[in-house]
């Protein structure tokens, strides 16, 4: 990607894929577009998913995941799909947030990136002091 679209790209949220080897984990990027949904599932679904998986009990229609495009992503399983957000299962739509870890099935795992949202935490006064002050008491010497 180059200019305009780059900088379109690198704000917006989207899913990177985790894995065991090094190799293989974040070699994968899903892009959720504001004000759209996103369908994942398997490639032989009813209706074509925008993420395909194909991890153990990953359902034909696994979820649809809905970016607002005004910070509110919401994941919204469908019956039956078992999906792990932060290690607790979720049987209904459910928030997301950045550097929420999700995972579809048994072994198809993501990591939440929200570039504008993690910019704006790292920019947020009070973020910063409490930050820096239990920071600095981690490496005071008595």
């Amino acid at each position: 990607l180059k200019g305009a679209r780059a900088i379109e790209a690198s704000s917006m949220p989207h899913l990177v894929n985790l894995n065991e080897d090094a190799h293989k984990s974040e070699s994968m990027l899903c892009f959720l577009p504001a004000g759209g949904k996103s369908r994942v599932g398997k490639a032989d679904a009813r209706l074509m998913p925008d993420i395909i998986l194909t991890g153990v009990n990953v359902e034909r229609e696994h979820g649809l995941i809905e970016n607002d495009g005004k910070g509110n992503i919401v994941f919204h399983p469908m019956p039956r799909a078992q999906t792990h957000i932060n290690g607790r299962e979720v049987a209904g739509p459910t928030a997301l947030h950045h550097g929420d870890r999700l995972i579809f099935g048994v072994n198809d795992v993501f990591r939440l990136s929200y570039p504008e949202v993690r910019i704006s935490l790292s920019l947020s006064p009070s973020l910063a002091s409490s930050s820096s002050s239990s920071s600095s008491s981690l490496f005071a010497f008595n």
